[in-house]
């Protein structure tokens, strides 16, 4: 896109300047050069600054930077998550998350392997970390899925209509109290339940960004070389490796609360 528009952009001052040698001596044609040199530059800075290089952004046919989907096809991305969840799972909103992790991973893979074999060697965490955080990313994804089937809004709402009720019968009707606290004490848990499933989908998301932003940084290093990089990939890497604990965490006191 910055090379098309540099070269249209082109072809307009070279009109317009032709234009201002034949009707004035003022070099107005400065003026909306500047404008659209401007604007080309910017977009080019942009590039330059997410780890395009220059002569990747004005070579005829820039090499293609791994991304997600494009890594993998849809259907091997489909036939690794179902070895990681359940087909309700892909079915569902949560799905995604499992295929946009293991797209992440294959992009991850590809750049890689695209780095000499010295380079590569700096970097022996990031894919035992990138796996881990994929199982992770699996594991949460499952447990949010069997929240969202526990947690409908018609649950809640049919509890509340019960409390509600209830909280309107007389005080000495039978079991008023005893019945009153059994229906407060299950919304306190499904008001707990919920809080978790927050917080889960909440975990989720960093897992995306922490995966994320490896795969930027490997951009980056590849780019800009290893030594200008390493430490940004190596932080993303303790990051990603940290989060992964703390979802585990999760992952288990949901597995326990499924117990009781």
């Amino acid at each position: 896109v910055v090379r098309r528009e540099l070269i249209a952009n082109s072809v307009w001052i070279g009109a317009i300047g032709a234009i201002n040698v034949v009707t004035s001596d003022f070099p107005w044609v400065v003026f909306p050069a500047a404008f659209m040199l401007t604007s080309v530059l910017t977009k080019a800075g942009t590039l330059w600054a997410e780890g395009v290089r220059w002569r990747d952004i004005f070579r005829r046919s820039p090499p293609a930077v791994p991304r997600q989907a494009s890594s993998l096809a849809r259907g091997a991305i489909d036939e690794q998550a179902a070895k990681l969840v359940s087909a309700d799972v892909l079915r569902g909103p949560r799905g995604e998350a499992v295929r946009n992790a293991l797209g992440d991973k294959a992009a991850i893979v590809a750049l890689l392997e695209a780095l000499p074999a010295p380079d590569r060697a700096l970097l022996p965490e990031v894919m035992p970390t990138v796996d881990a955080l994929v199982e992770r990313t699996a594991s949460l994804a499952q447990t949010l899925h069997h929240l969202d089937g526990d947690l409908s809004s018609d649950t809640t709402a049919q509890l509340d209509a019960r409390i509600a009720v209830v909280e309107a019968e007389s005080a000495d009707s039978t079991d008023h109290e005893r019945r009153l606290n059994l229906l407060h004490r299950q919304r306190a848990t499904l008001r707990d339940l919920a809080e978790r499933r927050t917080r889960a989908a909440a975990q989720l998301e960093s897992a995306r960004i922490a995966l994320e932003n490896l795969r930027f940084d490997l951009i980056k290093l590849r780019s800009s070389g290893v030594q200008s990089a390493l430490q940004d990939v190596n932080n993303a890497t303790q990051e990603a490796r940290a989060l992964s604990r703390d979802i585990g965490y999760v992952v288990e006191a949901a597995s326990e609360v499924k117990k009781l």
